[in-house]
C-alpha cells in the first residue's frame, strides 16, 4: 500500500523515498492536526491499522511513507507518538534526535508511516553507532530521505523497538556511575599533573574514594584487558558496543579476567592507590573509537 502524494520505489530491499526539493513542509504529505479532523493523519492511521494486522498474520507488510509535521507549544515526543501508534522511537530515529525533547514550537519533524527504527548507513551520533553496532548482523531495508537537497540513507527495521541499550543511550542513561558516590578530585581535560607537576592533558576523570570502595561496571560489556601498569597502576579496560570503552585504573583490587562478560553494575575491583598517585581514588575514563570523551557529560548526574 502506497500512499497517494509520496513517490517510493522498491528494488529488492531498497526503498528510494523521492520529493520536491522546497522547504521541508512541501516535501511530503503534511499533518497539520494529530486528529481525524486532519486527512493526512487519518492515512496515516490507515496504514498504521494495516501494518499491525499484516504484521500479525505474517503477510507482506505495507510500503513505509512519510508525513511532515510541524511541533505545537503542547507537543512532547511521547505524546506524539501516542497519538499515531508508533513507538517514540521511531520518530526519534527518523528526526535523528539525541534526545527527547522537541524544543520550541514549530519544530519541522517528520512522521513515519508504521512502525520501525532507522539507522543512518554513516552514524554521526552517540545513539546511531551504537544501533549500528547492535544491528549489524539483521537485514534491514536501505531507506533514502530527503529534506532540502540533502538525502540521508538509512537501514529501516520494520516493526523494530528500541533495545534496552538503545533505548537508554537514547533518554541519556547509557552509562552508570562506576562508584556509588562521585567526588571529582580531577576533572577531564589539561592539567598539571598532580605528582610530577608537568602540564598535560588529563584523558578521565578521578573520583575520590577509600581504598576497599567497590568500583562497577559503568556499562555491560567485556573486559579485553587486565593487569598492573607503572602510571595507572592495576586496571581494567572494557569493550562495550558502538565503539565505547571504559578504563578503571589505581585499582587496589580486581575481581575480574580477560575475556569476562560483565553487566552494568557489576563489582569489577576496588579503589585503590597502585601506580604513581597521591592518594585513593578511582582514574575513570570512557572513550569512543579511541578518542576520550568527557564522563562527566555522560554519566548521570546527581541529584
Amino acid at each position: 500500500m502506497v500512499s497517494r502524494g509520496l513517490c517510493i520505489r522498491v528494488i529488492g530491499v531498497f526503498i528510494g523515498l523521492f520529493a520536491i526539493t522546497s522547504p521541508i513542509i512541501a516535501q511530503y504529505p503534511t499533518i497539520s492536526v494529530l486528529d481525524r479532523t486532519d486527512p493526512a493523519f487519518n492515512q496515516q492511521q490507515e496504514s498504521i491499522r494495516l501494518f499491525y494486522r499484516q504484521f500479525s498474520a505474517g503477510a507482506d507488510l505495507p510500503e513505509l511513507a512519510v508525513y511532515s509535521y510541524r511541533t505545537l507549544p503542547e507537543d512532547t515526543l511521547f505524546g506524539i507518538a501516542a497519538r499515531l501508534s508508533v513507538p517514540y522511537s521511531a520518530i526519534a530515529t527518523l528526526n535523528q534526535m539525541e534526545g527527547s525533547n522537541l524544543g520550541e514550537a514549530g519544530r519541522p519533524m517528520l512522521l513515519p508511516s508504521i512502525p520501525g527504527v532507522f539507522v543512518p548507513l554513516t552514524p554521526g551520533t552517540d545513539l546511531g553507532l551504537v544501533m549500528h553496532d547492535l544491528r549489524r548482523e539483521q537485514t534491514a531495508l536501505i531507506v533514502s530521505i530527503t529534506v532540502e537537497s540533502i538525502s540521508t540513507v538509512f537501514r529501516f527495521y520494520p516493526g523494530s523497538d528500541f533495545s534496552p541499550e538503545e533505548r537508554s543511550t537514547f533518554l541519556g542513561l547509557l552509562f552508570r556511575a562506576p562508584l556509588r558516590v562521585m567526588t571529582v578530585s580531577s576533572v577531564f581535560g589539561p592539567r598539571h599533573h598532580p605528582v610530577t607537576g608537568v602540564w598535560a592533558f588529563h584523558a578521565g576523570v578521578d573520583f575520590a574514594a577509600a581504598r576497599g570502595t567497590p568500583v562497577v561496571a559503568a556499562r555491560s560489556g567485556a573486559v579485553i584487558d587486565t593487569g598492573d601498569d607503572l602510571i595507572m597502576g592495576n586496571y581494567v579496560l572494557l569493550q562495550h558496543s558502538g565503539g565505547f570503552t571504559t578504563f578503571y585504573g589505581h585499582l587496589d583490587t580486581v575481581t575480574v579476567s580477560l575475556k569476562d562478560s560483565v553487566r552494568s553494575g557489576m563489582i569489577i575491583g576496588t579503589v585503590g592507590s597502585t601506580g604513581i598517585t597521591t592518594g585513593s581514588h578511582l582514574h575513570f575514563e570512557i572513550r569512543q573509537d579511541n578518542d576520550p570523551r568527557d564522563p562527566m557529560k555522560l554519566l548521570p548526574q546527581e541529584r
